[in-house]
């Protein structure tokens, strides 16, 4: 088993024998494809969970993709998203308006949401500072 599954010997005793509770999400998948089954069969939970544990962030992080496409769309932006990669791990973003196109890598995507983000900052403290020397 260890040998098909590529897992070391000595972990694959520790969770069988030793019922070792601390197994690296990579290490239960692997074992799972040896074995032919899911890997919430061996994990006793639903997929979801399984995908919560190794994805903690990705609520938030869909949140605010959702929130920045929005806001983009009510600016009069078109905005498509095309999966980039083998296994689609990463995306590019086509922006379009007034007849223009541009596409961003999400390395560029991900700057242009935090520079606008800094711009839209740096006018609000500016405006907090304006206003209490006001007082």
């Amino acid at each position: 088993m260890a040998i098909k599954a590529e897992v070391p010997y000595n972990t694959l005793y520790a969770i069988v024998k030793r019922k070792s509770s601390r197994v690296d999400t990579e290490t239960l998948i692997k074992i799972a494809k040896a074995l032919g089954v899911q890997l919430r069969d061996l994990t006793d939970t639903s997929i979801w969970e399984e995908f919560d544990k190794q994805y903690p962030d990705m609520g938030e992080n869909v949140a605010r993709f959702e929130a920045v496409t929005a806001y983009l769309k009510e600016m009069g932006f078109s905005v498509d998203f095309a999966p980039e990669g083998e296994e689609g791990e990463s995306y590019s973003a086509a922006l379009g308006k007034d007849e223009h196109t541009a596409v961003f890598t999400q390395t560029e995507f991900e700057e242009l949401q935090a520079g606008a983000k800094e711009a839209i900052e740096g006018r609000f403290y500016k405006k907090v500072l304006e206003q209490q020397k006001k007082k």
